[in-house]
C-alpha cells in the first residue's frame, strides 16, 4: 500500500463512486496517487480525472504526459500554480477564492470548479480588477 493509505483511507474509496485525485508534478507524489487510483478502481470507484497541485514549483517537474501515462493515462482536470498567497490565506483562516480572489490559485480553483461542474468559466473582472492584474504583471 502507498503511504498514508490506511484502513481509513480505503474505507472512504469504498464509501464513494466517483472521485478526483490530487498530486504534486514530482514522481513521488505521482507514483503514489497512481497506487490509489489502482486501489480506487479495484474497488469499483469511478476515478474522473487528476488535479496537480503546486504546478510549476518543482525545478525537475514532470509534464502533464508523464503524469497521465503514470496515473492510468486519466485526463488533467486542472492545473493549480504554485502561489504565495495560499499559505497566506491558510494563516489568515480564509479560502484563496476569497481573501485573494484575483491571485493565480483562486483564478485557477474557480476555473477547476467549473469545469468539475460541466459549466464554462467565463472570468468577470472589473476595470479595477483588470488594472490590478495588468500592474501585478507589468
Amino acid at each position: 500500500c502507498a503511504p498514508g493509505l490506511g484502513n481509513e483511507v480505503i474505507n472512504t474509496f469504498k464509501g464513494g463512486e466517483m472521485m478526483v485525485v490530487v498530486t504534486t508534478p514530482e514522481l513521488p507524489s505521482v507514483a503514489d496517487t497512481a497506487k490509489s487510483v489502482q486501489i480506487a478502481t479495484d474497488l469499483g470507484v469511478d476515478v474522473k480525472g487528476i488535479v496537480v497541485n503546486r504546478s510549476g514549483h518543482f525545478k525537475a517537474e514532470m509534464k502533464d504526459d508523464q503524469i497521465t501515462s503514470t496515473i492510468n493515462d486519466l485526463p488533467i482536470l486542472g492545473k493549480i500554480p504554485e502561489d504565495s498567497t495560499v499559505p497566506t490565506s491558510i494563516a489568515e483562516g480564509v479560502p484563496v477564492v476569497f481573501g485573494h480572489p484575483l491571485s493565480p490559485a483562486a483564478r485557477a480553483y474557480k476555473r477547476l470548479a467549473h469545469r468539475l461542474l460541466g459549466k464554462t468559466y467565463v472570468e468577470r473582472l472589473s476595470l479595477m480588477d483588470q488594472l490590478n492584474l495588468f500592474l501585478k504583471n507589468y
